[in-house]
C-alpha cells in the first residue's frame, strides 16, 4: 500500500469518527429535551422501517433517506419532511422507500 493510500484511509477513518461523534452529540442534545424525546418516540417505528429499507437498498450515509432518518431521530419531523419534499426525486426509483417515507411523515 502506498503512502498516499495509507493517508487516504486514515483520513476516511477520521472523517467517519468525526461524523459519528457529531451525530452522537446531536442525539444526546435531542434526548435532553422532553418535546424532542416524545417526537422521537412517536417516529421510532418509522425510523426502524426506514433503517431497514436503507440497508436493503444499500443506500449510503450521505443519502436523502439517511438525512430523513437523522432528522426524525433528532425529533425534527418538519425538517425531515421539508428535506424529503425538496429532494424526493433522489429516491423516486425506490417506490417502497418513497411510499414508506410519505405515509410515515403524513401521520
Amino acid at each position: 500500500m502506498s503512502e498516499t493510500e495509507k493517508i487516504e484511509q486514515h483520513m476516511e477513518k477520521v472523517l467517519k469518527h468525526r461524523e459519528s461523534k457529531q451525530e452522537e452529540a446531536l442525539l444526546n442534545f435531542a434526548n435532553s429535551r422532553p418535546e424532542t424525546k416524545s417526537a422521537r418516540q412517536k417516529y421510532m417505528p418509522l425510523i426502524a422501517k426506514l433503517d431497514g429499507l436503507m440497508v436493503s437498498h444499500d443506500l449510503g450515509e450521505y443519502s436523502l433517506l439517511h438525512r430523513v432518518i437523522n432528522s426524525l431521530k433528532a425529533g425534527n419531523p418538519d425538517e425531515a419532511r421539508d428535506d424529503y419534499m425538496k429532494n424526493r426525486s433522489d429516491l423516486a426509483h425506490l417506490s417502497d422507500v418513497t411510499e414508506a417515507v410519505e405515509k410515515g411523515l403524513e401521520e
